[in-house]
């Protein structure tokens, strides 16, 4: 999250002028804390399973040093639908490890 210049998952928020330019490339307008290992992403776009895919290994990606128990990242796009990606099925970076 350092190299993204915030301080916690909430600062990816669009509404805080997150540039869209940058990784993850979609708008997302919450982030909710489910428990200590899950959190869920809503995002304000419509998405394809590929797309949803990639925002959880970002996530996991990005957090792995800050949030090491980050276990289970749920999409929700703009279908209303959960979409669940769990670390166990990332390669992780080598940063992460």
């Amino acid at each position: 999250m350092r190299g993204f210049n915030v301080d916690s998952f909430t600062g990816l928020l669009s509404q805080d002028g997150y540039d869209l330019s940058l990784p993850p490339y979609y708008a997302i307008s919450d982030i909710e804390t489910m428990s200590n290992s899950t959190i869920r992403v809503h995002v304000q776009e419509a998405m394809f399973d590929e797309e949803r895919e990639q925002m959880g290994r970002w996530f996991f990606n990005m957090t792995c040093q800050e949030v090491p128990e980050l276990d289970t990242v749920v999409v929700n796009d703009v279908s209303g639908l959960d979409s669940n990606h769990f670390a166990h099925e990332f390669m992780r970076m080598p940063g992460c490890e």
